[in-house]
């Protein structure tokens, strides 16, 4: 493999911001905007916030579909049971 020229990449402080570049649909960029907008932030928060709650809810539905699996009632009626739901006799 060849070496790759240019500076050598250097460590990161914790929290601190790097850059990132990509692109997005014009609908995208106005909804980002009209949502930092809405809520006060920069757009680049309003990104960074986005993108840290969808790895977040990422977890959370991994963590649920663990939750089913371990706890997988055999029959609708246990689900309801399950759920609080009354079961029709």
């Amino acid at each position: 493999m060849r070496k790759r020229g240019g500076r050598p990449p250097r460590s990161h402080a914790p929290g601190e911001r790097v850059p990132m570049s990509f692109r997005v649909t014009p609908e995208l960029k106005r909804q980002m905007d009209a949502a930092a907008a809405a809520t006060g932030r920069s757009v680049t928060a309003e990104i960074e916030l986005r993108l840290e709650q969808s790895f977040r809810d990422d977890r959370i539905e991994a963590q649920l579909a663990e939750i089913l699996r371990a706890v997988k009632p055999a029959s609708p009626d246990e689900w309801r049971r399950a759920m609080g739901i009354p079961v029709l006799q």
